[in-house]
């Protein structure tokens, strides 16, 4: 079995080896090539596994709810709120730049103070993305509990709202009656 002058482990890589208590043939490709390919599978398998969820989680969106089931214990939850603006937003600017805006959206359940800072904020007025009052609205964002108890949804992505203007209607000109002008009464 051993030639002499050769290590055993040099010997029995050649031709596979015997165990010396069971005396069973265990071939070198059944011992090497086995595990390794099934290393290879089981990475390729979580390779794989990983690209799904980054699939799953990019292109899900999030849930829609209610205003009303809106809890406090849903701090940092990621939601979908559908409902019309109650008023034109507030824009705060500094130095000439939109540092934030701020508006309410009624989904008839309750209303919900919504926020955009800095960039995202940009991003909406650049699209005239702005709501303003009677516009249906959906928003998507992270809930945000204030120290004052009031919860605020702040948007994440100038892209997280979609905004469809509401129609007004111009009044005729004929209706409006009232002094001529340079006229007193």
């Amino acid at each position: 079995m051993d030639e002499p002058g050769k290590p055993v482990a040099e010997s029995n890589a050649q031709e596979g080896t015997h165990p010396p208590r069971s005396g069973r043939y265990i071939s070198l490709l059944a011992r090497c090539r086995s595990p390794r390919a099934l290393r290879f599978a089981a990475l390729l398998l979580v390779m794989v596994g990983l690209f799904l969820l980054w699939l799953l989680a990019t292109h899900r969106a999030p849930p829609l709810v209610q205003i009303a089931g809106i809890q406090p214990a849903m701090n940092g939850a990621l939601v979908r709120v559908a409902g019309q603006a109650t008023g034109d937003a507030r824009t705060f600017r500094e130095a000439g730049q939109l540092r934030s805006l701020r508006f309410t959206v009624n989904d008839g359940t309750g209303e919900l103070s919504v926020s955009a800072y800095g960039k995202q904020a940009e991003q909406m007025a650049l699209f005239d993305r702005i709501p303003r009052a009677g516009d249906s609205l959906e928003v998507a964002g992270s809930l945000s509990p204030g120290a004052d108890g009031n919860i605020t949804l702040r948007i994440q992505s100038g892209d997280a709202l979609k905004l469809k203007r509401a129609v007004k209607t111009a009044a005729p000109l004929g209706g409006i009656r009232g002094t001529p002008e340079g006229t007193r009464r």
